[in-house]
């Protein structure tokens, strides 16, 4: 990556902050992929890794049982009792 930075005029990745690394590295890492590579790459670093238990993963991760509740209740609520998002 940081090859690539130099050769195409980009500042150095060290220098970057960290949220414009992280956006660097996504898109150096999928910029060959199709849409559909790009999804299944997303959903596998999303996901608790394979094996762990219920009671294993900690209150603030995504994917806690509070937070998948909380997030399911509030599409639930965006799409309203018809199924369609309401504006």
């Amino acid at each position: 990556m940081d090859g690539y930075a130099v050769a195409h005029g980009a500042p150095d990745p060290g220098d970057l902050p960290v949220r414009r690394l992280l956006n660097y590295v996504w898109w150096w890492a999928t910029r060959n992929a199709e849409e559909k590579e790009r999804t299944k790459l997303r959903n596998r670093i999303w996901q608790p890794p394979v094996g762990t238990k219920a009671e294993e993963i900690p209150e603030k991760s995504p994917w806690s049982t509070q937070n998948e509740a909380a997030a399911l209740g509030s599409l639930k609520a965006s799409l309203g009792s018809g199924g369609k998002a309401q504006k």
